[in-house]
């Protein structure tokens, strides 16, 4: 079984828990969307639940390889999906809620197929049970929920057969609805029992045998169980399987409330309500005469009396203050209820008590659980603040805000170690006050700060220039002068005074010649600046593998000052100098986002591309690449498995000599490819649209060969204990031999190899079911047919034609009466529309008479028991023309129109532009007919007949019309309506019969 995985599309931006659940190849993963805190559930259904089913397939022969077995699986897999689609669409109406989303993705490494079932965390109607007191309105809603879930499921056409606590959901606005699936059609109830995986408490004692078929009461009694366990304080009235006999009444039900549910539940069947709406309307009459209210259902003791006031004002309080409860909330959702198949509170308490303390103290669970309700004030404040830390996102660093997002995707699975295992340090910090937290946090900061190597020039730089200041410990500037009066030279000593003007001047000099100074300092620093501090990254490039990646540089900048850093979410980092403008590294894992830098040495700043990202392609690795001949003439079947990243996006590759390559892009691990040329030798190869990093067997050869199977495949017969198949060989196709099995469910299972087509077996049970199954080398899967139990055999089928307008049907059977009505099943001349006539007898009249044509018959049974020898044909003769009433059928001419939308039209109110044979899809048409000659009277019945068949001959439609031979005809003139013409658009011909002989043919068109 493979573990679950982020699949795509479908959990994109979700972070997944590891399973919590686990059962017979069912677990459920808790599930949140990266950067929302809502909560999800993920189911897998892995198919098969293990491999050793496999192993088993193969050993007994079920399937003769794996490619036959893993096509049983996707049938499997598609029935879920079914369910999935049956219950989304039943939540569009009312009593159910749907999954969000679902896959189907083949297993990694195994052979099968998982099945992803995506929905909101909800709270179930078990959970309900246990932790919220069931009022008297909420218990009846409860009932009438249920109820009109169910009736809305049968009006559907489904049994909704896995009703039980932990499927009922509580909505937002307070309704029970239905969250899973577990259906099964009306019309097959009579050949399914109930399926293993629905078996609990709430199925009916007689549907607990596996080889039970199901009844129409299957979801009423489950639905009562439930009822009954809201009226019992939460309990069921049994252990394990239902007793046979009646159960005792609920203990907080009324007499009618009783009533219901008794009846709900009642061990037979045909005393059950027979239909949710029943039920429905006994809860709704309940209700209208004995009302409901939000009083709690306990028991009588509880009942507060003048005696007790004090204890029942405490059960109040305790009731109404909820804050524990929302606690216990958070904290059960993440442990307990998330286990969507039950929680065993004994197994949990075992799986905890690592050392055995709680084991050998003789501690009892039940009491446990109560000590845990009455957790005292100061534990329960401290147990918030733990709740409020668990459920608390984890702030960002500064660091990588400014580096770039890269979002942490643990969830859930490490909650245990990280509450288990604080460190001495972690426990230190948490005694701090938010002031002195602040100032470790910024101390931090400060050891972690590297000064930058200062610049090589200002270390040889004069001490008399000054000191820098606190902003100028990075970047030289200018040296500041001081020009003081005794530091001017005197040439004349003398002269103790100078006159203003001249000293004057002398301060204008200095005062230019610092200016000058400082101006040539300020450039020299912008030179500096421009041309060595700042460097410039032309182009960054990324390329590489799963494994490696190289990042090729452009810049002016001597390489050998460049060092380049790759590190990924993990904060894991790599250093690699940059050698002739690149740098490699290796070892990098597949799908991994990583960040790349440029740095450079000494006291410099780059600009331009100096960061990128680079996510590693993902490794897919293709195994079991295989192609099988199809099941049509030019078709090869392509099925392969994935272990590693998988994607629903993959497209192949075929070519051969001589013609050119196609590609076809499919989903999932297999398709099939038609058009392929018998003889010729392909290549397909695998690719995808994805980044993906594909490696093992992506290409495979195949020769296109005629397809083999067993056409025509039946069971020909069953009597004196012999059973007859037998089959044709496709043509083209070429089998050294066939290997055909019979088996059943009650034991027999034989094999025969026979290089013919047909079979016998042996010392069978002609009244038993039975599969047959062949096989033959270079068969993509085995073909199969099947007899059910009581088959009957059919014999003497007679077909007799009456007057030229109906036919009669007998036939005869040797086998006891059988269970329900005939079926007598025919089509004329390949029509698409199949006509059913039901009898209680072994004869039928079949209407009505096509002249000319060829029925098809197939007699069947109503309960769909195996017919031998059903099947026979017969052509009809050719009609005669009609004749009668002094008028023969070249005395009539007959003219096509457009009908005129006049109720009694008759031919004066046709103009001559409506006299056509193109008719528009959705036109009426008619026949305006006239007699050439003097012709009878009569009160004779002429029934007009009119077949409209396509340019093929193919039959369309055979309609009849009814009325006197007298009223048809007015003044030589008679308007006949056709009753409907084609709506496709084509070239036909309508035929018209009275009384069963041929009157008129003509050719008509209909066009858009």
């Amino acid at each position: 079984m493979s573990e679950p995985k982020l699949i795509s599309p479908m959990l994109d931006d979700f972070a997944m828990g590891a399973p919590i659940s686990d059962r017979h190849g069912v677990r459920c993963c808790p599930a949140m969307p990266v950067g929302s805190d809502k909560r999800y559930i993920v189911k897998v259904i892995s198919i098969p639940a293990s491999q050793v089913q496999l192993e088993a397939f193969l050993l007994t022969g079920v399937y003769s390889n794996e490619a036959a077995a893993l096509e049983y699986f996707k049938n499997l897999a598609d029935d879920i999906v079914d369910e999935v689609e049956t219950l989304n669409k039943l939540a569009k109406l009312e009593g159910f809620l749907p999954y969000e989303k679902y896959q189907v993705e083949p297993m990694q490494g195994e052979v099968g197929y998982d099945v992803y079932l995506l929905s909101p965390y909800r709270r179930s109607l078990e959970k309900y049970f246990r932790r919220t007191p069931m009022t008297h309105l909420a218990a009846v809603n409860l009932g009438l929920d249920l109820c009109a879930s169910l009736a809305v499921s049968r009006h559907m056409g489904y049994l909704y057969t896995d009703l039980k606590p932990s499927n009922v959901f509580v909505s937002d606005d307070n309704e029970f609805r239905i969250g899973d699936i577990g259906f099964i059609k009306l019309d097959s109830l009579a050949y399914t029992s109930m399926p293993g995986k629905c078996i609990s408490q709430y199925t009916a004692p007689e549907l607990q045998d596996p080889m039970a078929s199901l009844n129409i009461t299957a979801d009423i009694y489950a639905a009562g169980m439930i009822l009954y366990q809201a009226y019992n304080g939460g309990s069921l009235p049994f252990d394990g399987t239902a007793p046979d006999g009646p159960l005792e009444a609920p203990l907080y039900a009324d007499y009618e409330m009783t009533e219901i549910i008794l009846k709900a539940i009642d061990p037979d069947p045909a005393l059950r309500w027979q239909d949710p709406i029943s039920m429905g309307q006994a809860l709704v009459s309940y209700m209208q005469r004995n009302g409901a209210n939000d009083t709690p259902i306990v028991p009588p003791a509880a009942i507060v009396t003048d005696e007790q006031p004090a204890a029942i004002a405490t059960d109040v309080e305790s009731t109404e203050d909820d804050s524990a409860e929302e606690i216990a909330e958070a904290f059960e959702d993440d442990v307990e209820q998330i286990l969507l198949d039950g929680f065993d509170l004994d197994e949990f308490l075992a799986e905890g008590d690592t050392d055995g303390s709680l084991l050998e103290s003789g501690m009892d669970p039940e009491d446990s659980m109560a000590e845990l309700d009455e957790t005292p004030e100061d534990s329960q404040e401290a147990l918030n603040e733990a709740s409020a830390l668990l459920l608390e996102e984890p702030e960002e660093s500064s660091e990588e805000s400014e580096e770039e997002d890269f979002t942490n995707l643990t969830f859930l699975d490490d909650i245990d170690d990280a509450t288990e295992n604080n460190s001495e340090d972690d426990e230190a910090y948490s005694d701090l006050s938010g002031d002195a937290s602040d100032i470790l946090s910024q101390a931090d900061d400060l050891i972690a700060y590297e000064p930058p190597d200062p610049f090589e020039a200002l270390a040889s730089a004069p001490a008399s220039q000054g000191h820098a200041s606190e902003e100028t410990k990075v970047i030289p500037t200018a040296v500041s002068v001081a020009v003081r009066d005794e530091d001017v030279e005197d040439d004349d000593d003398d002269d103790d005074y100078e006159p203003m003007g001249k000293k004057s001047g002398k301060k204008l000099v200095a005062i230019v010649l610092v200016l000058l100074l400082l101006a040539g300092l300020a450039f020299g620093g912008y030179l500096f600046y421009t041309n060595y501090y700042l460097q410039q990254i032309t182009d960054m490039t990324l390329t590489g593998s799963e494994d490696t990646l190289v990042v090729s540089i452009t810049t002016d900048l001597d390489h050998s000052l460049l060092t380049v850093i790759c590190t990924d979410t993990y904060g894991t980092r790599q250093e690699s100098p940059v050698i002739n403008g690149t740098a490699t590294f290796t070892g990098l894992n597949p799908n991994t986002l990583y960040k790349v830098r440029v740095e450079v040495s000494g006291l410099r700043k780059l600009e331009g591309e100096t960061s990128e990202n680079y996510t590693t392609p993902a490794k897919t690795e293709i195994v079991n690449f295989t192609a099988v001949t199809g099941g049509e003439t030019g078709s090869v079947i392509l099925n392969f498995t994935v272990t590693g990243m998988d994607t629903d996006s993959w497209n192949v590759t075929y070519s051969t000599d001589g013609e050119e390559p196609k590609t076809l892009p499919f989903s999932g691990h297999m398709t099939t490819i038609t058009g392929l040329t018998e003889g010729k030798t392909y290549t397909f190869t695998l690719n995808s649209d994805k980044a993906l990093y594909i490696v093992g067997t992506e290409q495979i050869e195949h020769t296109v060969v005629a397809p083999v199977y067993a056409e025509n495949l039946a069971i020909t017969g069953c009597a004196d204990n012999k059973l007859s198949v037998a089959w044709n060989v496709p043509e083209g196709a070429t089998v050294s031999s066939w290997t055909v099995r019979c088996y059943n469910d009650s034991g027999y299972d034989e094999s025969v190899t026979t290089e013919g087509t047909s079979v016998i077996f042996e010392d069978v049970d002609c009244s038993k079911a039975y599969t047959v199954e062949v096989t033959a080398d270079g068969m993509s899967s085995g073909d199969r047919c099947y007899m059910t139990e009581n088959a009957m055999t059919v014999s003497n089928i007679q077909v007799t034609a009456i007057d030229n307008q109906k036919l009669s049907l007998t036939w005869d059977y040797s086998e006891s009466e059988p269970n329900g009505q005939w079926f007598v099943v025919y089509t004329v001349d390949g029509s698409e529309q199949s006509n059913i006539l039901r009898t209680d007898k072994n004869s039928a009249v079949i209407t009505p008479y096509v002249p000319g044509s060829t029925y098809t018959i197939s007699i069947q049974l109503e309960n769909g028991a195996t017919v031998f020898g059903g099947e026979t044909t017969y052509e009809t003769a050719e009609a005669p023309k009609f004749d009668g009433y002094l008028i023969t059928s070249d005395k009539i001419v007959f003219k096509m129109c457009k009908r005129p939308s006049k109720n009694n039209w008759s031919y004066t109110n046709v103009p001559d532009k409506d006299y056509t044979d193109t008719f528009t899809v959705g036109t009426k048409a008619a026949f305006v007919a006239r007699l050439r000659n003097k012709y009878n009277t009569s009160a004779d019945v002429i029934t007009t007949m009119y077949v409209i068949r396509d340019e093929s001959g193919k039959l369309i439609s055979c309609e009849t019309t009814g009325q006197t031979w007298t009223s048809m005809w007015y003044k030589y003139y008679g308007e006949l309506d056709i009753p409907s013409i084609p709506s496709v658009p084509g070239n036909y011909t309508i035929e018209v019969y009275f009384n069963g002989m041929w009157a008129h043919e003509q050719s008509f068109k209909v066009v858009e």
